[in-house]
C-alpha cells in the first residue's frame, strides 16, 4: 500500500527533533508568517495554527521540537482533519516581495490531495 508522502515526511522530521524537556517548559513562539509565489500565510498559536492556501485551516499543533542540543531550527508539526504540514523556522532574517527585515524564515512542507507542496517565506513574532 502507497504510503502518503506528508505522512512519511512528518514521521522523518520528528525522528531528528529534541525531546523537550517537561522539567524546562519554553514558551512556545507565536508567530505570524507570509509566503509568495505562491501566495500563502500561517498563524502559530499556543495551541493552534491558521494556514491559508488556497483554502483556510486550522490544525492542531501536537509537537514542537528544535534541533538536538540547539534552540534553532525549530519544527513544529501541524495536524488537521484533513490537512497535515511540517514547518521548520530558521532565525535568520528573512526579506520576500511583500516583507522585509522579518527575523524567522519559515518553510512549510504541506500537499493539496496527492501533490506535495513546498511553501517558502518570512515570520514575525506576534502579541
Amino acid at each position: 500500500m502507497k504510503q502518503p508522502l506528508l505522512k512519511t515526511l512528518l514521521i522523518c522530521a520528528t525522528c531528528g527533533l529534541g525531546a523537550q524537556s517537561q522539567s524546562q517548559p519554553q514558551a512556545p513562539l507565536l508567530l505570524t508568517c507570509d509566503g509568495t509565489d505562491p501566495d500563502w500565510s500561517l498563524t502559530i498559536g499556543e495551541a493552534h495554527a491558521s494556514l491559508d492556501y488556497g483554502r483556510s485551516v486550522t490544525l492542531d499543533i501536537p509537537q514542537r521540537g528544535s534541533a538536538k542540543g540547539r534552540d534553532w531550527p525549530k519544527a513544529l508539526t501541524l495536524v488537521g482533519r484533513s490537512d497535515t504540514a511540517i514547518v521548520v523556522l530558521h532565525q535568520q532574517r528573512c526579506d520576500n516581495a511583500i516583507v522585509t527585515g522579518y527575523p524567522i524564515e519559515a518553510t512549510v512542507l504541506t500537499q493539496r490531495g496527492e501533490e506535495p507542496v513546498i511553501l517558502s517565506g518570512c515570520c514575525r513574532y506576534s502579541d
